[in-house]
């Protein structure tokens, strides 16, 4: 139930960046650093909490799967036996918890830049830039997609 209460939270707080005074998030679906620390609305604020309790919901909805997996099966049924389904949920639920850990990092230092705690100086943006293509890449990844942010970091380094 958890994962359901953070999922729905997080749902709510996306929805309502739309009605706060500056709009929703402005940085896209990216959010790439030097861009989203510099807004200055707080629907980027607002963006990145709902992704943290969306994240949250997912690692917690995969550590979910995976101990019903294991804990639930029926009795004599071996793991040769299992249906493909339940495989390819299984296997998803631990590539969540492959991917999905650094994103939440990413994001959460994020909020912080964004909130005034800086995490991460404005000399070295290039590097938080770094950091959070390689979170969004790793995730995209593996969902069966490619992400490629170059170019975005070159416009943050020049």
């Amino acid at each position: 139930m958890a994962s359901y209460h953070a999922f729905f939270l997080g749902g709510v707080v996306m929805l309502v960046s739309f009605f706060i005074p500056g709009g929703a998030a402005q940085a896209g679906w990216t959010s790439y650093s030097p861009l989203a620390t510099t807004i200055p609305t707080d629907g980027q604020a607002f963006w990145l909490i709902g992704m943290v309790l969306l994240i949250t919901s997912s690692l917690l909805g995969a550590v979910n799967f995976i101990a019903t997996i294991i804990q639930l099966r029926a009795p004599g049924m071996t793991w040769m036996r299992l249906p493909f389904f339940v495989w390819a949920q299984f296997v998803t639920a631990f590539l969540l918890l492959l991917a999905f850990p650094p994103l939440e990092a990413a994001g959460i230092l994020q909020l912080m830049d964004n909130l005034g705690t800086p995490a991460f100086s404005c000399r070295r943006a290039w590097r938080w830039a770094v950091i959070w293509r390689t979170a969004v890449a790793a995730a995209a990844r593996s969902c069966g997609s490619t992400c490629s942010g170059s170019s975005a970091i070159r416009k943050c380094m020049s």
